[in-house]
């Protein structure tokens, strides 16, 4: 049984697609067949991974769209990384979802084209916009588990209360069985008062645990270029060992079943 995790927070800018990325890799490299989704219209997933959107007969926008393409035409290989497989996404994605506004069970779309490959994975990761919309919704309507890449700044923690509101609105009345994994802390500099005081807030007050605090360094872009993620293109480096303890407290929580 699969266990389908939404990356989700309602603003940009929080390594929110580096994070599904790094710990894609890491779950991959454990040997787990993962599958990502970029569900984002500026398609940074697809970006990172070191492909261009344009290069992709087809993409999420084809599930979504009129012609109900099956989900299994738009799963790719990730070159780079052994187990890991990519839906792409594009910049059309933003009108796919005007229409879906008028379809039937809109809030559904994601998770029933899912159905027919949720088992064929062991992980799958989708990579959500940074705000709430309806793609947002799907996305979390399809989900086991999500989990909150925080930014260690105001703006990002004072976000989070809108975002469990909304999180706690799906559980209510389209996904009961959805759970929140935690917090990851992301963008961290220790050298500035305000993140030091963010990160205390967010170990000691929020509503979910900190799963692991992400610092602010070059090595997290370095790589992608080539479309590697730091896991794989720095594994020594101390961002690859936070990412890798992430994703060993996700196998925990998978393989229980509960948080």
């Amino acid at each position: 049984m699969s266990a389908v995790i939404s990356m989700g927070m309602q603003k940009g800018g929080v390594a929110k697609t580096t994070s599904v990325y790094n710990i894609s890799a890491v779950l991959a490299g454990k040997g787990n067949k993962v599958l990502m989704i970029d569900f984002d219209p500026q398609a940074s997933l697809t970006l990172s991974t070191g492909y261009n959107p344009l290069d992709f007969e087809t993409t999420i926008c084809d599930v979504l769209s009129e012609s109900r393409t099956p989900i299994t035409e738009v799963i790719y290989k990730v070159s780079a990384i052994e187990n890991l497989e990519l839906i792409p996404s594009i910049t059309t994605l933003a009108a796919k979802e005007i229409n879906l506004l008028n379809q039937r069970a809109r809030e559904s779309k994601l998770k029933k084209a899912l159905q027919i490959i949720r088992n064929e994975y062991d992980y799958i990761i989708i990579d959500c916009p940074p705000q709430l919309s309806l793609l947002t919704v799907n996305a979390f309507t399809a989900s086991d588990y999500i989990i909150i890449p925080c930014e260690t700044s105001k703006l990002s923690y004072f976000a989070l209360n809108e975002l469990f509101n909304t999180i706690s609105e799906i559980q209510e009345d389209l996904n009961d069985n959805l759970k929140i994994i935690g917090i990851i802390a992301t963008l961290f500099d220790q050298r500035i008062n305000d993140h030091k005081e963010i990160l205390n807030q967010l170990q000691e007050t929020a509503k979910c645990e900190t799963l692991g605090v992400i610092k602010k360094v070059a090595a997290a872009q370095r790589g992608l270029n080539a479309g590697l993620p730091v896991v794989v293109n720095e594994p020594n480096h101390e961002i690859t060992r936070e990412y890798t303890n992430i994703a060993n407290q996700i196998i925990k929580i998978a393989e229980r079943g509960v948080v």
